[in-house]
């Protein structure tokens, strides 16, 4: 069994009026397998867990909900959307880049009789700042001050049937991406008790050669008295240091591991937020003002562009939107002459 298949034996929604015992149950065992499984050791960990995970799901459903209506990942779609024509260069472009997507080709592959597939596109959003052309009264001018935005590493790894299904898949995903978190400041935690306790045995191991400098190898002590002091007075400062920083660190490593999904799951906009971005954009996905295009002074369309940022070191920001891409517009790639010499060794 996949580790999101009891998504599919319920009947709960992340878009339900509620949240139910069942699914707070459920993705409690979620994020409890991916992040901390001996957390389960403990006895009261589902009590522990339950309110966190409920505001998980909340957080989640809001995102998704958030989200607009799939749109159309194709030509037409590119004429009339202007969300669609700010993140493609030009028509054509659509069923190429989708035909890179392996997500896609597997989706097709496993659902021949399909006539779209949904799917949440991720994308890069780049502004920079540039010297554009503008018309002012007669003259064109050339020097104008001018922000573009374009639009990048565009990727489609999560994919359904229908734009419902699609949707429950992303919460899964998200909720999915807190354990992983977790995961991560569980490892970081472990790792730095580690690094501690090795610097501890070297600290300590210096100590001794000290108190005995190299007698069995014909070492030589310190060149002073005091500077053999000094250095065990540093040593011995270094070590209680170190057995202070350990003394922070919940002792029971099953508790400290709770502690971090608690953490993570009871402020899930910390991991992963959400926001808009509301743009005039001309055809040539420069910014004009929002009172310009209001009032046709320039030919700009209003563009909302929903984003989030995923917690990390450096956190990521991408651009997204719900698609829809016909299959008979699939076209896979085709393998360049380059990639069967690479095959063919």
């Amino acid at each position: 069994m996949g580790i999101f298949d009891f998504w599919h034996q319920k009947e709960q929604q992340l878009d339900a009026s509620r949240v139910s015992a069942a699914l707070i149950r459920d993705t409690t065992d979620l994020v409890v397998k991916i992040a901390a499984p001996r957390a389960a050791l403990l006895r009261n960990y589902r009590e522990r867990l339950a309110p966190p995970v409920e505001s998980a799901i909340l957080h989640v459903r809001g995102l998704v909900a958030g989200l607009p209506p799939a749109r159309d990942a194709t030509a037409q779609g590119w004429a009339t959307d202007p969300f669609v024509h700010a993140c493609f260069a030009a028509p054509d472009d659509i069923p190429g880049l989708f035909g890179r997507f392996d997500e896609l080709r597997a989706f097709f592959d496993a659902a021949p009789a399909a006539e779209f597939a949904f799917g949440l596109l991720g994308m890069r959003m780049t502004e920079r700042k540039v010297l554009g052309m503008e018309l002012q009264g007669d003259i064109v001018r050339s020097d104008v001050p001018q922000t573009t935005i374009s639009f990048s590493e565009h990727a489609l790894r999560i994919l359904g049937p229908t734009e419902a299904e699609l949707r429950l898949e992303i919460g899964r995903r998200a909720l999915e991406q807190l354990g992983l978190l977790a995961l991560h400041r569980i490892g970081a935690m472990r790792s730095a008790r580690r690094d501690i306790e090795d610097q501890d045995a070297l600290i300590k191991a210096r100590l001794r050669l000290l108190q005995s400098p190299g007698a069995a190898f014909g070492g030589k002590p310190e060149p002073t008295p005091e500077g053999a002091l000094a250095n065990r007075a540093r040593l011995e400062a270094q070590l209680e240091e170190n057995e202070r920083q350990l003394a922070k660190q919940v002792v029971d490593p099953l508790e400290h591991e709770l502690d971090c999904l608690v953490e993570v799951l009871a402020h899930p906009g910390q991991a992963i937020a959400a926001a808009t971005k509301t743009l005039w954009l001309t055809s040539m996905n420069v910014v004009a003002p929002a009172e310009a295009g209001a009032v046709g002074a320039v030919q700009a369309s209003e563009v909302t562009v929903p984003l989030v940022e995923i917690a990390g070191e450096p956190p990521v920001v991408r651009a997204l939107s719900l698609v829809r891409f016909p299959h008979s517009d699939y076209r896979p790639r085709r393998l360049a002459i380059g990639d069967v010499e690479r095959y063919l060794g």
